[in-house]
């Protein structure tokens, strides 16, 4: 398989599992709404954190360009984070919490270990 194909595979795959994660915790999260209101916004910053992170290890992983792979994966998540903010009413604390997830986590996932 070429390194371009090989890399834009893994980035689908990673937003893919990115996505199935986010859901999961978010539908978690919007099922305790009744007791915790605020419970589906910080279950979303939970599912934003670990989707993201497993998404781009994913892609970092497998891609033939890991950190460009990683990275994109995230970009496309917080792109898809911020369409999200217009879709409905957010808590004023919510957008500054996703931008330093994602940022955070990109930055956990792509660091390079000193050797």
């Amino acid at each position: 398989m070429s390194p371009i194909v090989r890399t834009a595979v893994a980035i689908i795959g990673g937003i893919v599992l990115a996505g199935l994660i986010i859901a999961l915790v978010e539908s978690l999260g919007h099922s305790l709404a009744e007791q915790r209101p605020a419970s589906p916004f910080i279950a979303a910053l939970l599912g934003y954190a670990v989707g993201a992170a497993i998404g781009a290890i994913l892609a970092k992983r497998f891609a033939a360009h890991g950190i460009a792979a990683a990275w994109s994966v995230i970009a496309v998540l917080a792109a898809l984070a911020l369409i999200n903010l217009f879709a409905f009413a957010h808590p004023w604390w919510f957008a500054p919490s996703a931008a330093i997830v994602f940022a955070g986590i990109g930055w956990l996932v792509t660091r390079r270990s000193a050797s």
